[in-house]
């Protein structure tokens, strides 16, 4: 069993045992019954979700010992900061223009294409 890797708020964790949810952790909990955490992600139609989740030995995984499974984290002004960071990822990896990432423009060119 591996200890708890250290995180705090803003970094980025990969959740569940193939790690296949990328999120990031608002929210550090000390010693808590809900969870060691709370992250935002996004689910698979791109709505950022809040949750929490814990450190089962080896990965990370969602917590859901209590009665709240989460949220739709655009909800809720404290979490604006994590969603931003999220969002701003997202946005990198498809290419989109972000305000952080103005130079890129979303399009795509064809090769030999005609006009």
């Amino acid at each position: 069993m591996a200890d708890k890797p250290s995180v705090s708020p803003c970094d980025w964790i990969s959740v569940g045992e193939s790690g296949i949810v990328r999120a990031v952790v608002c929210t550090v909990y000390q010693d808590s019954t809900i969870g060691d955490c709370e992250v935002v992600y996004l689910d698979e139609r791109d709505r950022a979700i809040n949750e929490n989740v814990r450190w089962v030995g080896t990965y990370w995984e969602f917590d859901k010992r209590g009665s709240d499974y989460g949220g739709y984290a655009d909800n809720y002004s404290r979490l604006q900061e994590y969603v931003g960071i999220l969002r701003a990822a997202s946005d990198r990896k498809r290419g989109l223009r972000t305000k952080k990432n103005p130079l890129k423009s979303g399009r795509t060119w064809r090769r030999n294409s005609r006009r």
